[in-house]
């Protein structure tokens, strides 16, 4: 499922045939890294960013040495067990999204608990430029 929320846009950078485009977004600044620019994205406008909640992992605690600028604080608000996979529906004010982790590791969690949602930079896209 993929999962979808505002920004706007802080900058753009370019080097060959990669960009690296940075965003602020309701729960904080993130990056996106590219081999294009789309069309019509400029710095200060706005677009609707995505990505899909199997490229999320998820961290506990807060002394976290996790090299990406994409780290969502966030509660996780239901767990839904499966077999192999569980989804956790997660929240950060009022932007709600999922993440896919394995089952095995989802029976360590429990609801109301504070989380960080890991998203790489790679696994952002743009869905919309607004």
């Amino acid at each position: 499922m993929a999962m979808t929320f505002k920004a706007s846009v802080l900058s753009v950078r370019s080097a060959g045939k990669v960009c690296e485009i940075a965003f602020s977004a309701s729960f904080g600044r993130v990056v996106m890294l590219g081999l294009e620019i789309p069309s019509g994205l400029k710095v200060g406008g706005e677009v609707k960013l995505g990505f899909k909640s199997a490229d999320v992992m998820i961290a506990e605690g807060s002394n976290l040495n996790i090299l990406t600028h994409n780290k969502i604080p966030a509660i996780i608000e239901k767990i839904t067990e499966g077999e192999i996979i569980s989804a956790l529906t997660l929240s950060n004010n009022d932007f709600k999204f999922e993440a896919l982790i394995p089952s095995e590791l989802a029976s360590n969690l429990k609801p109301q608990t504070a989380v960080t949602a890991l998203v790489s930079e790679t696994s952002l896209y743009v869905s919309e430029v607004l």
